[in-house]
Parts: C-alpha cells; structure tokens; sequence
C-alpha cells in the first residue's frame, strides 16, 4: 500500500493478495498511451476531492485487499470506478467502450482512459477483448510478485 503523509513523507507497505479469484483477474491493454502529465494536470483542474470522498477511497482501497470473493470484489471496482469518475469528472471506460461487458467489472488504471485496465471475468474475458481489438490480455497472475513457496 501506499499513502502520502500530509507532513510529505510516504507510508510504503508490501501487501499479500492472496485472492481465491486471482484466476479472474486480467489486465488489458487499451492501446494507446495516455499522456499523464495531461491527466495529472486533468485532475488538479477539478479542485480537491471532498473529505467524504477520499475517506471512502481510502475505505474501498482497504477491502480490496480484503477482499473474499469475486462478486464483492466487483462491486468494490464498480463502486470505485464511479467515485473516480465523479471526482475527475470522466465517463468510466465501461460506459465508454465496453457497455455490453457482462463477465464481471473493469477498473480503470494510470491516467483514465488509456493505459490498462483491470477486468474481471472468467476464461471467456480474453476472447472478449481480442475479439474488440484489445490484443493485449494478461492474467494478474502473470503480473504480479509471487511469494515464494516454502
């Protein structure tokens, strides 16, 4: 996890995702690189979050780690898909280009709207992508550090 202290410093801490779903998550390539200068700057236009908002952030990014199944999973994505996208002031990628998605949740990652996204589905979520021209599939298994077996 990571979180940035008010006084600057950063409170950087390794963090276990031991998902009985890991198998249902993917990372896809959207193909196209979001500049994330412009992004950046995108967001610091919109003005401060309100307090509510970033203590619900906060809460979200904890029960993701917690997080037990796949179902509740997705509704932590979706929930907080849309409460980035009010506060930046963005339509969510699903809404934007893949609003027949039914295979689970998809979560905008780096600058929105380009980059990866996270997408939860089953083993139909590749041929669904590469069959829109998303080429570029990769199990979060593939992408993450694995601790080592004992």
């Amino acid at each position: 996890s990571y979180i940035n202290k008010a006084d600057g410093s950063r409170d950087i801490k390794a963090i276990e995702l031991d998902w009985s779903f890991a198998d249902q998550l993917y990372f896809v390539h959207l193909n196209k690189k979001m500049d994330s200068k412009r992004g950046i700057k995108h967001y610091r236009e919109q003005g401060l979050p309100d307090e509510s908002s970033l203590r619900r952030l906060k809460e979200l990014n904890d029960q993701f780690i917690t997080a037990s199944s796949k179902t509740s999973f997705d509704q932590l994505l979706n929930e907080h898909e849309a409460l980035i996208a009010s506060v930046i002031n963005q339509q969510p990628v699903k809404d934007k280009l893949f609003s027949d998605f039914s295979l689970g949740a998809t979560k905008s990652l780096g600058a929105w709207g380009g980059d990866f996204i996270l997408a939860t589905g089953d083993v139909r979520l590749p041929d669904y992508f590469k069959n829109r021209g998303y080429s570029t599939v990769i199990p979060f298994s593939d992408m993450v550090i694995k601790k080592p077996q004992n």
